[in-house]
Parts: C-alpha cells; sequence; structure tokens
C-alpha cells in the first residue's frame, strides 16, 4: 500500500495493516510475530484509538483523502478466487442440480419455466439464478452451456441458451461454442434480481 501510495505521489503516509477476524478462536496461532497485526471486532475501536494518538497530526487534506479514495476504488481489481482448487475438491465431486431454496435441497426439476422441488414441493422461478451464482462462486466466471446444463442436470441445449440470454450475460463465440461470462456486475445483477 506505502509504494502504491507513493506512485500515486502521496508519499510518507504512515500505513499499518490490520487484518479482523470474525471469531476469536480464530486467533490461534503457531507463529506469533504478526499476532499484534489481528484483532477481533470488540478489540478494533481500542485498537484505532491506538493508532489515532500514535499518529496525532494532520497528515493530509480531506480533499487529498478524497483524492486517494478516488484513485483506490477506480483501480481495484476483485481478486479471482477459485474455491475449488483451494479447498482441494476435484468438479466431479461436487453434488450437481439447481437447489431449493426452501429446504435447500439440490436436484429441482423444471416444469414449464417454474423450477419444482422434489422434496418439500417448493415452486421457483428463479432457482437457475440462484444456480448462476453458485457455479460463478465455484468454478469462475466463465461458462458454456454444455458446462450449465450439467450443472443443472437439464438436456435441452434451448432451455439453458435461454436462461443464459435471459439474464444478459456477455459472450463470444458462435452459438455451438459460444461461452458466456458471469462478470462482477453480471453477479450482482443477478443477486439483485433475487431482492
Amino acid at each position: 500500500m506505502a509504494s502504491w501510495l507513493a506512485s500515486k505521489g502521496f508519499d510518507g503516509i504512515p500505513v499499518r495493516s490490520l487484518i479482523v477476524f470474525g471469531a476469536k478462536s480464530i486467533l490461534n496461532f503457531e507463529d506469533k510475530s504478526r499476532i499484534d497485526q489481528c484483532v477481533t471486532p470488540d478489540f478494533l475501536p481500542s485498537h484505532i484509538s491506538s493508532l489515532q494518538q500514535q499518529f496525532s497530526s494532520k497528515i493530509i487534506s480531506g480533499e487529498e483523502c478524497r483524492t486517494i479514495s478516488d484513485k483506490l476504488l477506480s483501480e481495484h481489481e476483485s481478486l479471482e478466487f477459485n474455491l475449488l482448487n483451494y479447498a482441494g475438491v476435484q468438479p466431479a465431486e461436487i453434488m450437481k442440480g439447481a437447489r431449493c431454496p426452501q429446504c435447500k435441497a439440490l436436484g429441482m426439476i423444471r416444469h414449464f419455466a417454474v423450477w419444482v422441488c422434489l422434496r418439500c414441493g417448493c415452486r421457483s422461478k428463479n432457482a437457475a439464478i440462484h444456480a448462476l451464482i453458485e457455479y460463478r462462486h465455484l468454478y469462475g466466471p466463465s461458462i458454456t452451456n454444455h458446462q450449465f446444463r450439467e450443472f443443472l442436470n437439464l438436456e435441452s441445449e434451448s432451455v439453458v441458451r435461454k436462461i443464459l440470454t435471459a439474464n444478459h450475460l456477455p459472450h463470444n463465440g458462435k452459438i455451438k461454442h459460444r461461452s458466456y461470462f458471469i462478470t462482477n456486475q453480471i453477479l450482482e445483477q443477478l443477486k439483485n434480481k433475487l431482492n
């Protein structure tokens, strides 16, 4: 962070790192060298007060702070994180199917544009949207018709194509070899459809 600030012309701004954990039990480290950089939420206010006392003089103006904030936001890049690799899970181990929003069972079936849970009978028009979001979190932003059919346990290419195009996923390639992309912006739009 200090080098990024310096590259933007903001030299001399002190930078301190801090990790805030939600659970106290996570703070059991074998390596104690960085434990002073880790706090739980209940100690965050006192840690901030300590930093305010340590750096009591004003270093930058409010306008400079807004400029830094704008630059940080404009240059932010989301971390692409492969959950399966991180967890050591093979793609074949993932249970497939649309998840019921009520009982969370997998394997909803599509019946006349409505998804029906075989376990509890719940009917949902948004099960495919939930599945797109889950797919994105598990496998990343790129998806093909074939991959999504496999994920949903659906045979119909045309039904899956309608789902993908109805959700305005950007794509490239001809229909048979088309890849769709669940970008961060699309991901947020999908989540908003569920609210």
